[in-house]
């Protein structure tokens, strides 16, 4: 099943802003774990983490956090995006 994603004005906003990949399948893109959750919580103020949502990040060392709501199955609205500062494995 192919995943899609549609990006909101705020989106791409941050994304062009913090100068970061378009999410794509081509990303590899895979859903958080609880320690990255954890670091979400602690460090997104103002969002923080909320359970409607889905959030997807890349693999890289720093790596890249796409907040997205469901649309329907396999299509997501992206929220917002921002790049991760710490090393979390």
């Amino acid at each position: 099943m192919i995943m899609e994603f549609v990006c909101t004005t705020h989106a791409i906003k941050r994304i062009n802003q913090r100068n970061l990949p378009v999410p794509s399948v081509e990303l590899n893109l895979r859903i958080v774990k609880n320690k990255i959750k954890q670091t979400v919580k602690v460090n997104c103020k103002k969002s923080g983490y909320n359970a409607d949502l889905v959030y997807w990040r890349t693999n890289e060392d720093m790596p890249v956090i796409y907040v997205c709501k469901v649309i329907e199955k396999a299509k997501y609205k992206v929220i917002t995006a921002f790049r991760l500062n710490k090393n979390i494995k």
